[in-house]
């Protein structure tokens, strides 16, 4: 069974309302993000472990300085200000 041209066109209405949706959608992640950006340091990952290449006064390491890093970072601390501008 081939699809005829007509069933390969594209509604531009729906088009648009789906570009729309994925438009609200990123919005909504951007706005969460930035305010994430605003206290949690940038190098923490979703399991708390510090992915710096550097010492940090919030690094912890619960299996000795051998073992992996954890943020100990109370998350308090606007870092915006290590990248932006004034």
């Amino acid at each position: 069974m081939s699809a005829t041209e007509d069933d390969r066109r594209v509604d531009p209405a729906a088009y648009q309302e789906r570009l729309d949706r994925i438009s609200e959608l990123f919005a909504s992640m951007i706005e969460v993000a930035g305010d994430v950006s605003t206290r949690r340091c940038p190098y923490r990952d979703r399991l708390d472990r510090c992915t710096a290449a550097f010492g940090c006064r919030n690094q912890r390491f619960p299996g000795g300085k051998l073992g992996s890093k954890l943020c100990g970072g109370d998350e308090a601390i606007d870092y915006r200000g290590a990248w932006e501008e004034t």
